[in-house]
């Protein structure tokens, strides 16, 4: 079973909170808001890949240097206006690091907004 860990970051005057997925064979990033070295120092195994659930600046401003620091691909919606991306769409089903995922399309707050569930 894999384990969630919650990691607070800090964007300008308030806080984010990034999600950091310890699955069988490495860790998901679930949005890279900031403070790339704090995400980082949370993983505990080769990071599999980055999952974006919106693009909004607070979810991907540490983006870039978490993606070359690990070399993990990053996974979002086409609307979600990140580049070099792997797309994601409604229904998708995902297996990473061993983990499997269910893609929801969920428009409303962005555009390109995702939920990622998984049990």
């Amino acid at each position: 079973m894999s384990e969630i860990q919650r990691v607070e970051v800090s964007m300008g005057s308030f806080d984010v909170n990034v999600y950091i997925v310890h699955a069988p064979e490495g860790d998901l990033i679930v949005d890279a808001g900031a403070e790339p070295e704090k995400i980082l120092a949370a993983t505990s195994q080769p990071v599999a890949g980055i999952l974006i659930t919106h693009g909004h600046a607070d979810h991907i401003a540490a983006l870039d240097e978490v993606r070359s620091r690990t070399n993990a691909l990053v996974y979002a919606h086409p609307e979600a206006g990140v580049t070099d991306y792997e797309p994601l769409s409604d229904g998708q089903e995902l297996t990473l690091a061993g983990q499997d995922f269910r893609v929801i399309y969920t428009p409303g707050h962005e555009p390109g907004s995702v939920t990622f569930v998984t049990g």
